[in-house]
């Protein structure tokens, strides 16, 4: 029976095993569904299936949503004696429940007077996270409260569940009353797996020695593994397993070393609901397989073991090798709400690199913890490209008819470098190995490596706005496909800048700048204006280096510095115009400057 977590003593053995089983055997020949429906009852439970360390599994435990009030009210009726006619039969009795505020344990929990047994058991169950199949299995291993052909006593009610009964006195009368036996029950059956730092003498995943009778040591016992949190809880309650001889005789009693508290929770379990492990294989699915960068795909989904609530492994596949091993431990809480004893933590994530061109088949596996074996989660295909790609990073005028290029290009279909085509106004220009270091590329695309860049300058283009388009040739499986397209302004008349125009002396103007002509890299002429007249012409031939790194190819002979005499006193504005060289015409370089002459 159940014991108080404050003294957590082992329930004393049953008082009632010839009633219990009496009662099991006269099973009927169908079993009632929780729709109050029936179907043909499965084959009767057999000793050899019976396995100590994993009686039930925690999503069977703890599904405590497998049944309604008006289902449970439904089981009572069909399952319950014709005889059993009384007021206190489970089926009839009405119990004034007590509300109860939410702890770390249940979720809060509101009572009424006079409320049918069976609306008291489900609203508990589904507080404390139980599965009201477990109580009403409990009820029957215990008392036989469910099949009684005899209306039970007040007494038996108020002990209905053993809570507070421990094997060495009476039992607490702080918790008699057929209210406080399920509540009591169902919260405690639950904070076993809570207070896991109390409860620890049955381990999930270790090996304990288990009795066979409480009040024989001679009889013996074996060491057993816990599986899961569901069987610990059930020796946390009863802490012994039936021997050889009450397996062989699972509807009738064995001998003077058996004990038959765990063994007929498994059989009634299994004679009216069906296996209590039930399917025991790892489910969840493969929500999404999908392209996420050049031969990379990013794979999601969820995955659970009915054997444990604790996250499980997943191990991806790609055309059936296997890639990668991920944890099933991101939140899901739309796992949670369809599977409450599961809890949220079975979402998986992952991202699968190196695919080569083509379509892909991915698989997920859960992997099997416990009982079963590891089961197919769901496959999905994704598609990476065949055709080359790549990025048109820059193209910049940098000398007379002149752009510089660049960027990257891979082929799917290899990790080697590719050629690329240059294209100027839809015409052919110039090919070049796209053979470069990019360790940016490499590491947006893992497994090709970084030889995959390239650059080059176009030359002889005429001036004028010019789109530069890049082609990645082919190789392998697709078609040589574009990579990008830039357009680039290529100058034809100078260019250039009045830097400054300063008057510091009376009657003079200085005026610095540079310029130059996209058609040659020599020195150009500067011609040089006051109020709109002609005053100066210079050449721009002096040194500027940071000309000659803007416009490579050009040269740093380029700069003008002028000083203009005889100007007029007062404000003054100054021009300059970059004289034309080949084609194009003479321009105006930069804004005019206006200065204040004394």
């Amino acid at each position: 029976m159940f014991t108080d977590s404050r003294r957590a003593r082992p329930r004393r053995a049953l008082t009632r095993v010839v009633a219990v089983v009496a009662a099991s055997m006269l099973l009927a020949t169908v079993a009632v569904v929780a729709d109050g429906t029936t179907a043909p009852r499965a084959e009767a439970a057999t000793g050899s299936d019976f396995n100590p360390g994993f009686i039930i599994s925690d999503q069977n435990f703890y599904d405590a949503s497998s049944m309604t009030g008006d289902q449970v009210q439904t089981f009572l009726q069909a399952r319950g004696s014709a005889s059993c006619t009384g007021a206190t039969c489970l089926k009839h009795v009405r119990v004034d429940s007590q509300n109860r505020v939410a702890d770390n344990v249940c979720r809060a929990y509101t009572g009424g007077r006079s409320v049918r047994f069976a609306d008291v058991l489900s609203r508990v169950a589904a507080a404390c996270g139980i599965n009201p199949k477990v109580l009403l299995v409990t009820l029957e291993k215990e008392q036989s409260l469910v099949t009684t052909a005899n209306s039970p006593s007040r007494s038996t009610l108020d002990r209905a569940l053993g809570y507070g009964c421990p094997d060495t006195a009476d039992c607490d009368p702080a918790f008699a009353g057929l209210d406080r036996q399920i509540y009591s029950a169902a919260r405690q059956f639950k904070n076993y797996s809570v207070a896991s730092d109390f409860f620890t003498w049955f381990p999930v995943g270790g090996t304990v020695s288990l009795s066979y009778q409480a009040n024989a040591p001679s009889c013996g016992s074996s060491r057993v593994t816990i599986q899961n949190k569901a069987t610990a809880a059930l020796y946390y309650y009863t802490p012994y397993q039936p021997n050889a001889a009450a397996l062989k005789n699972l509807y009738g009693t064995g001998d003077k070393c058996s004990a038959y508290g765990n063994r007929n929770f498994w059989r009634l379990f299994s004679d009216w609901f069906g296996s209590p492990i039930g399917r025991v294989d790892p489910r969840g699915a493969l929500d999404s397989a999908s392209l996420d960068g050049l031969g990379v795909a990013r794979v999601s989904g969820w995955a659970a073991d009915p054997d444990s609530a604790d996250p499980i492994s997943v191990h991806l596949y790609v055309d059936g090798r296997a890639v990668t091993s991920v944890r099933a431990d991101r939140n899901r809480p739309d796992i949670a709400r369809a599977y409450p004893e599961w809890g949220a933590r079975h979402g998986y994530a992952a991202t699968l690199s190196g695919l080569s061109a083509g379509t892909h088949e991915v698989c997920a596996y859960g992997i099997n913890v416990s009982l079963g074996k590891n089961s197919l989660l769901g496959c999905r295909s994704v598609t990476t490209p065949t055709q080359p790609r790549g990025s048109v990073d820059s193209v910049r005028s940098t000398g007379p008819g002149a752009v510089s290029l660049a960027g990257w290009a891979i082929d799917p279909n290899t990790t080697a470098s590719i050629r690329v085509h240059a294209y100027v106004d839809g015409r052919a220009v110039t090919s070049v190995a796209a053979n470069g270091r990019r360790a940016d590329v490499a590491a947006s695309v893992p497994g090709y490596g970084a030889a995959h860049g390239y650059s080059t300058t176009l030359t002889g283009l005429k001036p004028g706005d010019r789109r530069v388009c890049v082609y990645g040739i082919n190789v392998g499986r697709g078609s040589n496909a574009l990579v990008g397209c830039k357009t680039v302004s290529v100058p034809g008349s100078p260019i250039g800048w009045i830097d400054s125009a300063t008057s510091s002396t009376k009657g003079v103007v200085k005026a610095t700048g540079w310029a130059l002509d996209p058609d040659t890299a020599s020195s150009i002429a500067v011609h040089l204006y006051i109020d709109g007249r002609p005053v100066v012409s210079t050449p721009a031939k002096g040194s500027r280096p940071d000309i000659a790194a803007f416009y490579p190819g050009y040269g740093a002979a380029h700069g003008y510095s002028a000083s203009i005499s005889g100007v007029a006193p007062g404000k003054r504005q100054v021009c300059a115009y970059g004289i034309n060289v080949g084609v194009g015409k003479n321009a105006a370089i930069g804004s005019c400057k206006t200065v204040v002459v004394s």
